[in-house]
């Protein structure tokens, strides 16, 4: 009597459990779009800056960590410094959001906004903005593709994690 109880009892937990994988796996595609609107919104907010604020790149860095309410993407720029070290510095900030955010966002994905926010201590202010425009439009492509992906995939996730938990636990019935 209390075998079939423990091997009912373990059917329910196995069940659930990989119920529970599929559930997260697919969490995960929603996090990476929220990561990618982010920094859509962490672009335009640094090309409105450049656009409308006088300051220097450092000062709208500092600003863009301190004001920004992002739902996903935290940004470190708290620490950089001014002057000739701030490549460096950025430099370093984002080796540290790639190796925060590099299971869930694609290298291809990331090296948009790497590359666009490199690019500001480089260039002269008219082609940090066309830059940042540009960044901008490719990270919302990627964007609406993503959304898709995650819409297709994330249900495929978690259905294959119930059905495996129901083939699991019929197997330990």
């Amino acid at each position: 009597m209390f075998q079939v109880g423990f091997k009912l009892a373990g059917a329910v937990l196995i069940f659930f459990a990989c119920g529970a994988a599929g559930w997260q796996k697919g969490e995960q595609l929603t996090r990476r779009v929220r990561i990618l609107e982010d920094m859509i919104i962490v672009l335009n907010h640094l090309h409105d800056s450049l656009r409308f604020e006088i300051g220097s790149t450092y000062e709208i860095l500092q600003k863009a960590s301190q004001n920004l309410l992002l739902r996903e993407l935290r940004l470190p720029f708290g620490g950089l410094s001014d002057g000739p070290s701030l490549r460096a510095d950025l430099s370093r900030v984002l080796e540290e959001l790639h190796e925060r955010y590099k299971v869930l966002i694609h290298e291809h994905e990331f090296q948009y906004f790497v590359s666009c926010l490199s690019g500001l201590t480089n260039l002269p202010a008219e082609q940090e903005e066309k830059l940042l425009e540009y960044s901008a439009s490719q990270l919302s492509l990627l964007v609406r593709n993503a959304r898709e992906e995650c819409d297709q995939q994330k249900k495929l996730y978690r259905v294959m994690g119930f059905s495996f938990g129901g083939m699991a636990a019929l197997l330990l019935l």
